[in-house]
Protein backbone atom coordinates (compact mmCIF):
# COMPACT_ATOMS: atom_id res chain seq x y z
CA UNK A 1 0.00 0.00 0.00
CA UNK A 2 1.49 3.37 -0.84
CA UNK A 3 -0.05 6.72 0.92
CA UNK A 4 -0.36 9.72 -1.26
CA UNK A 5 -1.18 12.94 1.00
CA UNK A 6 -1.33 11.68 4.91
CA UNK A 7 -5.03 13.49 6.11
CA UNK A 8 -5.88 13.53 9.54
CA UNK A 9 -6.91 11.43 12.51
CA UNK A 10 -9.26 11.12 15.11
CA UNK A 11 -8.86 9.32 18.55
CA UNK A 12 -9.46 5.27 17.99
CA UNK A 13 -11.34 4.71 21.44
CA UNK A 14 -14.52 7.60 21.71
CA UNK A 15 -16.48 5.88 24.21
CA UNK A 16 -19.82 7.12 22.29
CA UNK A 17 -18.08 6.34 19.04
CA UNK A 18 -18.85 8.50 16.06
CA UNK A 19 -22.69 8.54 16.14
CA UNK A 20 -24.08 7.18 18.99
CA UNK A 21 -28.12 6.57 18.87
CA UNK A 22 -29.99 6.39 21.25
CA UNK A 23 -30.91 3.03 23.40
CA UNK A 24 -34.06 2.63 21.88
CA UNK A 25 -32.97 1.85 18.39
CA UNK A 26 -31.22 -1.08 19.95
CA UNK A 27 -34.03 -3.25 21.71
CA UNK A 28 -35.36 -6.10 20.58
CA UNK A 29 -39.16 -5.33 20.34
CA UNK A 30 -41.95 -7.53 22.53
CA UNK A 31 -45.69 -8.17 22.10
CA UNK A 32 -46.31 -5.40 24.69
CA UNK A 33 -43.82 -3.40 23.79
CA UNK A 34 -43.11 -2.98 20.41
CA UNK A 35 -41.75 0.53 19.90
CA UNK A 36 -38.68 2.25 20.76
CA UNK A 37 -39.01 3.50 24.06
CA UNK A 38 -37.83 7.27 24.89
CA UNK A 39 -36.93 7.63 28.77
CA UNK A 40 -37.37 11.63 28.54
CA UNK A 41 -38.85 13.88 26.52
CA UNK A 42 -41.10 17.17 26.21
CA UNK A 43 -44.04 17.82 24.10
CA UNK A 44 -43.74 19.45 20.80
CA UNK A 45 -46.93 19.39 19.07
CA UNK A 46 -47.63 16.25 17.85
CA UNK A 47 -44.04 14.66 19.11
CA UNK A 48 -42.39 14.23 21.85
CA UNK A 49 -38.89 15.45 21.97
CA UNK A 50 -35.70 14.63 23.19
CA UNK A 51 -33.32 17.86 22.20
CA UNK A 52 -29.47 17.76 23.38
CA UNK A 53 -26.45 19.50 22.93
CA UNK A 54 -23.50 17.03 23.54
CA UNK A 55 -20.15 17.23 24.45
CA UNK A 56 -18.88 13.26 23.62
CA UNK A 57 -15.32 14.24 23.99
CA UNK A 58 -12.30 16.28 24.87
CA UNK A 59 -8.66 14.85 24.66
CA UNK A 60 -5.29 14.93 23.56
CA UNK A 61 -3.07 13.20 21.49
CA UNK A 62 0.56 12.97 20.55
CA UNK A 63 0.36 11.23 16.83
CA UNK A 64 -2.50 12.95 15.17
CA UNK A 65 -1.18 11.73 11.85
CA UNK A 66 -0.94 8.08 13.68
CA UNK A 67 2.81 7.90 11.93
CA UNK A 68 5.97 5.47 12.57
CA UNK A 69 8.30 7.68 14.91
CA UNK A 70 11.07 5.73 12.60
CA UNK A 71 8.86 7.98 9.65
CA UNK A 72 8.91 11.16 10.88
CA UNK A 73 8.25 12.69 14.21
CA UNK A 74 4.50 12.48 15.80
CA UNK A 75 2.91 15.78 15.54
CA UNK A 76 0.09 16.43 18.67
CA UNK A 77 -3.14 18.56 19.50
CA UNK A 78 -6.02 19.13 21.51
CA UNK A 79 -9.23 17.61 19.94
CA UNK A 80 -12.75 18.32 21.23
CA UNK A 81 -16.07 16.89 19.84
CA UNK A 82 -19.36 18.10 20.28
CA UNK A 83 -22.80 19.02 18.37
CA UNK A 84 -26.88 18.71 18.24
CA UNK A 85 -28.42 15.13 19.22
CA UNK A 86 -32.40 14.90 19.14
CA UNK A 87 -34.45 12.63 19.30
CA UNK A 88 -38.20 12.47 18.50
CA UNK A 89 -41.31 10.41 18.43
CA UNK A 90 -45.23 10.56 17.24
CA UNK A 91 -47.60 7.79 17.46
CA UNK A 92 -50.92 7.54 15.63
CA UNK A 93 -52.93 5.93 18.34
CA UNK A 94 -51.60 2.54 19.80
CA UNK A 95 -50.45 1.14 16.46
CA UNK A 96 -48.29 3.37 14.61
CA UNK A 97 -44.65 4.64 15.77
CA UNK A 98 -42.59 7.34 14.04
CA UNK A 99 -39.12 7.73 15.22
CA UNK A 100 -36.44 10.12 14.43
CA UNK A 101 -33.02 10.64 15.20
CA UNK A 102 -30.11 12.82 14.11
CA UNK A 103 -26.94 13.51 15.11
CA UNK A 104 -24.60 15.89 14.01
CA UNK A 105 -20.83 15.79 15.70
CA UNK A 106 -18.31 18.27 14.87
CA UNK A 107 -14.71 17.78 15.30
CA UNK A 108 -12.48 20.22 16.23
CA UNK A 109 -8.07 20.12 16.68
CA UNK A 110 -6.74 23.26 18.33
CA UNK A 111 -3.34 23.26 16.10
CA UNK A 112 -4.42 21.40 13.24
CA UNK A 113 -7.59 23.47 11.77
CA UNK A 114 -7.38 21.44 8.45
CA UNK A 115 -8.48 18.05 10.16
CA UNK A 116 -11.62 19.82 11.28
CA UNK A 117 -14.73 18.18 10.33
CA UNK A 118 -18.71 17.09 10.89
CA UNK A 119 -20.14 14.07 10.94
CA UNK A 120 -23.77 13.43 10.82
CA UNK A 121 -26.18 10.50 11.35
CA UNK A 122 -29.91 10.49 10.69
CA UNK A 123 -32.38 7.69 11.18
CA UNK A 124 -35.55 7.20 10.92
CA UNK A 125 -37.97 4.20 11.94
CA UNK A 126 -41.62 3.63 10.99
CA UNK A 127 -43.39 0.92 13.20
CA UNK A 128 -46.63 -0.20 12.30
CA UNK A 129 -48.25 -2.94 14.59
CA UNK A 130 -51.40 -5.31 13.74
CA UNK A 131 -52.34 -7.60 15.91
CA UNK A 132 -49.09 -10.09 16.20
CA UNK A 133 -47.53 -8.84 13.33
CA UNK A 134 -45.06 -5.72 13.69
CA UNK A 135 -44.06 -4.03 10.50
CA UNK A 136 -40.62 -1.84 10.71
CA UNK A 137 -39.20 0.24 7.87
CA UNK A 138 -35.50 1.68 8.66
CA UNK A 139 -34.11 4.27 6.73
CA UNK A 140 -30.43 5.54 7.75
CA UNK A 141 -28.13 8.37 6.01
CA UNK A 142 -24.41 8.21 7.70
CA UNK A 143 -21.52 10.45 6.92
CA UNK A 144 -18.74 10.75 8.57
CA UNK A 145 -14.93 11.02 8.48
CA UNK A 146 -13.42 7.22 9.59
CA UNK A 147 -10.89 6.97 12.44
CA UNK A 148 -8.08 5.09 11.55
CA UNK A 149 -7.80 1.01 11.94
CA UNK A 150 -5.73 -2.06 10.91
CA UNK A 151 -5.94 -1.07 7.44
CA UNK A 152 -6.97 2.39 6.96
CA UNK A 153 -5.21 5.28 8.98
CA UNK A 154 -6.38 7.98 6.89
CA UNK A 155 -9.15 9.95 7.58
CA UNK A 156 -11.15 9.11 4.55
CA UNK A 157 -14.94 10.09 4.25
CA UNK A 158 -17.38 7.47 4.18
CA UNK A 159 -21.41 7.98 2.90
CA UNK A 160 -23.85 5.20 4.09
CA UNK A 161 -27.32 5.10 3.15
CA UNK A 162 -29.14 2.14 4.11
CA UNK A 163 -32.63 0.89 4.26
CA UNK A 164 -34.02 -1.39 5.82
CA UNK A 165 -37.49 -3.25 5.29
CA UNK A 166 -38.32 -5.96 8.36
CA UNK A 167 -41.52 -8.10 9.52
CA UNK A 168 -41.73 -9.64 12.70
CA UNK A 169 -44.39 -12.26 13.95
CA UNK A 170 -45.15 -12.67 17.78
CA UNK A 171 -45.80 -16.46 17.81
CA UNK A 172 -46.82 -16.39 21.19
CA UNK A 173 -45.58 -14.21 24.40
CA UNK A 174 -42.30 -16.21 24.11
CA UNK A 175 -41.66 -16.79 20.60
CA UNK A 176 -41.26 -14.55 17.72
CA UNK A 177 -39.77 -14.38 13.94
CA UNK A 178 -38.10 -12.42 11.92
CA UNK A 179 -37.68 -11.31 8.46
CA UNK A 180 -35.77 -8.44 6.78
CA UNK A 181 -34.49 -7.77 3.15
CA UNK A 182 -31.95 -4.56 3.25
CA UNK A 183 -29.80 -2.33 0.61
CA UNK A 184 -26.99 -0.62 1.54
CA UNK A 185 -25.06 2.31 -0.49
CA UNK A 186 -21.81 2.51 0.18
CA UNK A 187 -18.97 5.12 -0.83
CA UNK A 188 -15.67 6.31 0.00
CA UNK A 189 -13.73 9.49 -0.61
CA UNK A 190 -9.94 10.72 0.04
CA UNK A 191 -8.66 11.38 -3.61
CA UNK A 192 -5.27 11.61 -2.57
CA UNK A 193 -5.05 7.67 -0.90
CA UNK A 194 -3.75 5.50 -3.69
CA UNK A 195 -3.20 1.90 -2.53
CA UNK A 196 -0.80 -0.69 -4.75
CA UNK A 197 -2.79 -3.59 -5.67
CA UNK A 198 -1.96 -6.66 -7.37
CA UNK A 199 -4.83 -8.72 -7.74
CA UNK A 200 -3.98 -11.87 -10.12
CA UNK A 201 -1.04 -12.11 -7.82
CA UNK A 202 1.63 -12.11 -10.70
CA UNK A 203 3.95 -9.16 -8.90
CA UNK A 204 2.88 -6.28 -10.98
CA UNK A 205 0.83 -3.50 -9.37
CA UNK A 206 -1.39 -0.94 -9.91
CA UNK A 207 -2.60 2.24 -8.07
CA UNK A 208 -6.57 2.95 -6.82
CA UNK A 209 -8.49 4.91 -4.90
CA UNK A 210 -9.51 4.15 -1.63
CA UNK A 211 -13.21 4.61 -3.59
CA UNK A 212 -12.18 2.01 -6.50
CA UNK A 213 -10.97 -0.05 -3.72
CA UNK A 214 -14.10 -0.14 -1.44
CA UNK A 215 -17.26 1.64 -2.88
CA UNK A 216 -20.05 -1.33 -3.34
CA UNK A 217 -23.94 -1.81 -3.32
CA UNK A 218 -24.91 -4.45 -0.69
CA UNK A 219 -27.87 -6.37 -1.02
CA UNK A 220 -28.47 -8.77 2.45
CA UNK A 221 -31.89 -11.17 3.34
CA UNK A 222 -32.11 -12.41 6.85
CA UNK A 223 -34.52 -13.99 9.20
CA UNK A 224 -34.70 -14.98 12.70
CA UNK A 225 -36.19 -17.06 15.44
CA UNK A 226 -36.64 -15.76 18.98
CA UNK A 227 -37.61 -17.35 22.03
CA UNK A 228 -38.10 -15.91 25.57
CA UNK A 229 -37.92 -18.75 28.23
CA UNK A 230 -38.05 -16.16 30.56
CA UNK A 231 -38.61 -11.61 30.81
CA UNK A 232 -34.88 -10.92 31.19
CA UNK A 233 -33.14 -13.27 28.13
CA UNK A 234 -33.78 -14.09 24.42
CA UNK A 235 -32.73 -16.90 22.37
CA UNK A 236 -31.96 -16.59 18.85
CA UNK A 237 -31.01 -18.24 15.59
CA UNK A 238 -29.94 -16.09 12.48
CA UNK A 239 -29.26 -16.58 9.27
CA UNK A 240 -28.24 -14.20 6.70
CA UNK A 241 -27.06 -13.57 3.06
CA UNK A 242 -25.36 -10.63 1.74
CA UNK A 243 -23.88 -10.06 -1.52
CA UNK A 244 -21.67 -7.30 -2.60
CA UNK A 245 -21.05 -5.52 -5.77
CA UNK A 246 -18.06 -3.54 -5.90
CA UNK A 247 -17.93 -0.21 -8.11
CA UNK A 248 -14.86 -0.64 -9.65
CA UNK A 249 -14.87 -4.27 -11.16
CA UNK A 250 -11.16 -4.61 -12.60
CA UNK A 251 -10.55 -6.03 -9.23
CA UNK A 252 -13.08 -8.68 -9.22
CA UNK A 253 -14.08 -7.77 -5.68
CA UNK A 254 -17.84 -8.67 -5.92
CA UNK A 255 -18.19 -11.46 -2.64
CA UNK A 256 -21.23 -12.93 -1.53
CA UNK A 257 -21.69 -14.28 2.27
CA UNK A 258 -23.81 -16.59 3.95
CA UNK A 259 -23.43 -16.25 7.66
CA UNK A 260 -25.70 -18.55 10.64
CA UNK A 261 -25.37 -18.07 13.99
CA UNK A 262 -27.34 -18.49 17.39
CA UNK A 263 -26.85 -16.55 20.48
CA UNK A 264 -28.38 -15.23 23.57
CA UNK A 265 -29.71 -11.84 24.24
CA UNK A 266 -29.94 -10.43 28.20
CA UNK A 267 -32.36 -7.24 28.75
CA UNK A 268 -30.49 -4.10 29.79
CA UNK A 269 -30.19 -2.35 33.32
CA UNK A 270 -30.53 -6.33 34.78
CA UNK A 271 -27.63 -7.11 37.19
CA UNK A 272 -25.93 -9.48 34.40
CA UNK A 273 -26.83 -7.99 30.69
CA UNK A 274 -25.43 -8.18 26.83
CA UNK A 275 -25.45 -10.20 23.78
CA UNK A 276 -23.74 -13.80 22.85
CA UNK A 277 -23.67 -15.31 19.51
CA UNK A 278 -21.94 -18.41 17.60
CA UNK A 279 -22.10 -19.06 13.98
CA UNK A 280 -20.12 -19.70 11.06
CA UNK A 281 -19.69 -17.60 7.81
CA UNK A 282 -18.78 -18.35 4.26
CA UNK A 283 -17.40 -15.48 2.41
CA UNK A 284 -16.11 -16.15 -1.22
CA UNK A 285 -15.36 -13.99 -4.45
CA UNK A 286 -18.04 -13.98 -7.14
CA UNK A 287 -15.39 -13.93 -10.13
CA UNK A 288 -13.00 -16.64 -9.97
CA UNK A 289 -10.88 -14.78 -12.49
CA UNK A 290 -8.57 -13.61 -9.36
CA UNK A 291 -7.32 -15.95 -6.74
CA UNK A 292 -9.34 -14.19 -3.73
CA UNK A 293 -8.65 -17.03 -0.65
CA UNK A 294 -12.60 -17.96 0.46
CA UNK A 295 -13.27 -17.62 4.14
CA UNK A 296 -14.87 -20.38 5.42
CA UNK A 297 -14.91 -20.73 9.18
CA UNK A 298 -16.30 -19.83 12.72
CA UNK A 299 -17.16 -16.66 13.81
CA UNK A 300 -18.55 -15.24 17.25
CA UNK A 301 -19.23 -12.14 19.58
CA UNK A 302 -20.12 -11.67 23.27
CA UNK A 303 -20.30 -8.78 25.00
CA UNK A 304 -21.37 -9.14 28.66
CA UNK A 305 -21.92 -6.64 31.65
CA UNK A 306 -21.39 -7.97 35.14
CA UNK A 307 -22.74 -5.58 38.16
CA UNK A 308 -21.87 -7.21 41.08
CA UNK A 309 -23.10 -4.36 42.96
CA UNK A 310 -24.52 -1.05 42.67
CA UNK A 311 -21.55 0.75 42.26
CA UNK A 312 -19.35 -1.45 39.92
CA UNK A 313 -19.75 -2.91 36.85
CA UNK A 314 -17.34 -5.23 34.38
CA UNK A 315 -17.32 -5.50 30.70
CA UNK A 316 -16.18 -8.35 28.80
CA UNK A 317 -15.89 -8.89 25.24
CA UNK A 318 -14.71 -11.34 22.41
CA UNK A 319 -15.02 -10.93 18.99
CA UNK A 320 -14.00 -13.22 16.14
CA UNK A 321 -15.06 -11.97 12.38
CA UNK A 322 -14.18 -11.86 8.72
CA UNK A 323 -13.99 -8.12 7.59
CA UNK A 324 -13.05 -6.51 3.89
CA UNK A 325 -9.69 -6.39 3.35
CA UNK A 326 -7.84 -3.36 0.80
CA UNK A 327 -4.18 -5.04 1.29
CA UNK A 328 -2.69 -6.02 -1.80
CA UNK A 329 -4.36 -9.52 -3.27
CA UNK A 330 -6.76 -10.00 -0.20
CA UNK A 331 -10.63 -9.88 -0.13
CA UNK A 332 -10.82 -9.83 3.58
CA UNK A 333 -8.95 -10.24 7.17
CA UNK A 334 -9.41 -11.89 10.37
CA UNK A 335 -10.11 -10.37 13.06
CA UNK A 336 -10.12 -11.10 17.35
CA UNK A 337 -10.41 -9.18 19.99
CA UNK A 338 -10.36 -9.45 23.48
CA UNK A 339 -10.75 -7.00 26.34
CA UNK A 340 -11.76 -6.33 29.90
CA UNK A 341 -12.57 -3.10 31.59
CA UNK A 342 -13.73 -2.21 34.87
CA UNK A 343 -15.78 0.99 36.03
CA UNK A 344 -16.26 1.49 40.11
CA UNK A 345 -17.15 4.17 42.49
CA UNK A 346 -15.10 4.27 45.59
CA UNK A 347 -17.92 6.90 46.74
CA UNK A 348 -21.01 8.67 45.60
CA UNK A 349 -19.21 11.07 43.62
CA UNK A 350 -15.83 9.64 42.48
CA UNK A 351 -14.67 6.50 41.19
CA UNK A 352 -11.59 4.89 39.53
CA UNK A 353 -11.86 3.30 35.63
CA UNK A 354 -9.40 0.86 33.66
CA UNK A 355 -9.20 -1.57 30.72
CA UNK A 356 -7.08 -3.66 28.74
CA UNK A 357 -7.74 -4.88 24.92
CA UNK A 358 -5.99 -7.05 22.30
CA UNK A 359 -6.95 -7.35 18.28
CA UNK A 360 -5.01 -9.52 16.39
CA UNK A 361 -5.07 -9.21 12.44
CA UNK A 362 -4.44 -11.84 10.17
CA UNK A 363 -3.96 -11.37 6.33
CA UNK A 364 -4.91 -14.86 3.93
CA UNK A 365 -2.35 -14.21 1.08
CA UNK A 366 1.22 -13.85 1.04
CA UNK A 367 2.54 -10.66 0.03
CA UNK A 368 3.64 -9.83 -3.38
CA UNK A 369 4.25 -5.71 -3.26
CA UNK A 370 5.47 -5.70 0.38
CA UNK A 371 5.99 -9.01 2.63
CA UNK A 372 6.97 -11.00 -0.58
CA UNK A 373 5.93 -14.63 0.06
CA UNK A 374 4.73 -13.34 3.89
CA UNK A 375 1.54 -12.98 5.37
CA UNK A 376 0.82 -9.91 7.25
CA UNK A 377 -0.12 -10.04 11.08
CA UNK A 378 -0.79 -6.70 13.17
CA UNK A 379 -1.44 -7.06 16.99
CA UNK A 380 -2.79 -3.91 18.71
CA UNK A 381 -2.32 -3.52 22.38
CA UNK A 382 -4.36 -1.05 24.31
CA UNK A 383 -4.78 -0.20 28.00
CA UNK A 384 -6.44 2.69 29.96
CA UNK A 385 -7.11 3.95 33.85
CA UNK A 386 -8.99 6.87 34.81
CA UNK A 387 -11.26 8.44 37.29
CA UNK A 388 -14.79 8.66 37.31
CA UNK A 389 -17.45 11.33 38.39
CA UNK A 390 -20.68 11.53 38.87
CA UNK A 391 -22.91 14.72 38.10
CA UNK A 392 -26.15 15.65 39.48
CA UNK A 393 -28.36 14.21 37.46
CA UNK A 394 -27.24 11.06 36.86
CA UNK A 395 -24.20 11.88 34.52
CA UNK A 396 -21.14 10.01 35.01
CA UNK A 397 -17.97 11.70 33.25
CA UNK A 398 -14.43 10.52 33.73
CA UNK A 399 -10.86 11.50 32.58
CA UNK A 400 -8.82 8.67 31.14
CA UNK A 401 -5.02 8.01 30.21
CA UNK A 402 -4.10 5.30 28.08
CA UNK A 403 -1.51 4.18 25.65
CA UNK A 404 -2.06 2.14 22.47
CA UNK A 405 0.61 0.22 20.09
CA UNK A 406 0.54 -1.47 16.93
CA UNK A 407 2.97 -3.77 15.87
CA UNK A 408 3.29 -5.42 12.78
CA UNK A 409 5.28 -7.18 10.35
CA UNK A 410 4.58 -4.82 7.89
CA UNK A 411 7.04 -1.97 8.30
CA UNK A 412 4.74 1.50 7.96
CA UNK A 413 1.67 -0.54 10.16
CA UNK A 414 4.05 -0.26 13.59
CA UNK A 415 3.18 3.12 15.64
CA UNK A 416 2.61 4.18 18.84
CA UNK A 417 -0.26 6.66 20.50
CA UNK A 418 -0.79 8.17 24.11
CA UNK A 419 -3.59 10.03 25.02
CA UNK A 420 -5.74 11.40 27.40
CA UNK A 421 -9.17 12.33 27.06
CA UNK A 422 -12.36 12.59 28.26
CA UNK A 423 -15.07 9.60 28.48
CA UNK A 424 -19.03 9.92 28.86
CA UNK A 425 -21.58 12.34 27.45
CA UNK A 426 -22.30 15.93 28.95
CA UNK A 427 -25.57 16.58 28.12
CA UNK A 428 -27.26 20.24 27.85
Amino acid sequence: MVRGRRTSFTLLLLLTGLALAPAAFGQTPTRDRPFPEMEEGRRWGPFLVQPLFVIDHIGYDDNIYLVPEEFRKPESDFVIRLGPDVTAQTRFGHRVALTIHDKLSGEVFVRHSNLNHADNDLKTQLDIFLNRFLLTTKVRWWTYRQRPNSEIDERTRRDSRDLRQGLRLFVSEKVDLYGEVRANRIRYTDPDYLYRVDPDGDGTWQEVTIGQALDRDQSETSVEIGWRPRGTARLFFRYRSREDDFVYDELGRDSRERRREIGLELRPKSFLSGRISFGKANLRAVHRTFPYREFDGSVSRAQVSWRPTGTTKFTGKVERDVRFSTYQNNLYYEYRLRSLRMDSYLGAIWGVQAGWSMRKLDWPEKGTITLVGRRRHDEIKETFFGVLLRLPGGVDLGIRYGVRDRTSNEIWASDRQTYIMTTGRYTF
